[in-house]
């Protein structure tokens, strides 16, 4: 019959004799393990060996265990459908979500100011960028998702969707006020301005979240087919005026429409 020990000092011992043999039985276990072992879904990308997360894993556990790093592939893909579903939450439609700065471009513009521009934009955190061009299908909308992908709070709205559902707020009292909304998010992306029912509630709409985005220094990103002088019609002469200070840079887009050479890519999943 084992007689178990009474004084503090055996137990402590008895503790740091087990807590060494642990210790003795993981750095065997680890050393006898592989430095890396290959991704099950991508079979040239190897994973390595996390000493660390092993250890901490260990503790939990009766027997050492070996934890890897994540493909860096299985990550990227992961941290790219993250990023997408984030995009879709906050108003990007689908045919855009694969958007970036990188595969972005313009035919007929001096596309490497304007990207230096927008990552420029997207450092600085702060008023806004205006994208103008009567011409369709030159990118406006793609340079305004690629920038907004940039940051984690953001909304992207056309014009004519935040008029209906400021209309909508009048008669359903739960419905989250779309002007507040737009106020506050971390990053505004307004998109088609100028291409909606209009009506006596547009105008103050505009002004009060533009207003405030202005005041606050929020960075904001409009786009239209319009060009300067109509986008003052819509938005205002107080509103334009100070965009000759707040506008970090103004760009027309011109050239050919970019939507038939996508057609491929819109019917891919």
């Amino acid at each position: 019959m084992t007689t178990a020990p009474s004084e503090p000092s055996e137990v402590f011992g008895l503790i740091n004799a087990t807590r060494t043999q642990r210790r003795i039985d993981f750095d065997a276990f680890i050393d006898s393990q592989p430095l890396s072992i290959p991704c099950s879904i991508h079979p040239k990308v190897a994973r390595m060996l996390n000493r660390e997360s092993s250890e901490a894993v260990s503790i939990q556990s009766p027997k050492p265990v070996a934890k890897y790093e994540e493909c860096k592939e299985c990550a990227n893909e992961r941290q790219s459908e993250e990023q997408r579903e984030r995009l879709r939450k906050q108003g990007v439609p689908s045919n855009l979500l694969h958007a970036t700065i990188e595969n972005w471009n313009a035919p007929g513009n001096d596309s490497r100011l304007i990207v230096d521009k927008a990552r420029e934009f997207a450092a600085k955190r702060r008023g806004f960028l205006v994208l103008l061009g009567a011409d369709k299908g030159t990118g406006k909308t793609h340079l305004a998702v690629a920038v907004m992908r940039q940051f984690k709070n953001g909304r992207f709205i056309k014009q004519s969707t935040l008029l209906h559902e400021l209309r909508r707020s009048y008669s359903d009292k739960a419905a989250q006020d779309p002007i507040e909304t737009c106020k506050r998010v971390g990053i505004l992306v307004l998109d088609e301005i100028g291409v909606s029912p209009g009506g006596r509630d547009e105008f103050p709409m505009l002004h009060d979240i533009l207003d405030h985005r202005y005041g606050e220094k929020l960075p904001t990103v409009l786009t239209s087919n319009l060009d300067f002088d109509g986008l003052k019609e819509v938005i205002g002469e107080r509103i334009a005026d100070r965009l000759k200070e707040a506008a970090f840079s103004i760009f027309h887009l011109t050239g050919p429409s970019h939507r038939a050479s996508r057609k491929d890519d819109y019917f891919r999943d």
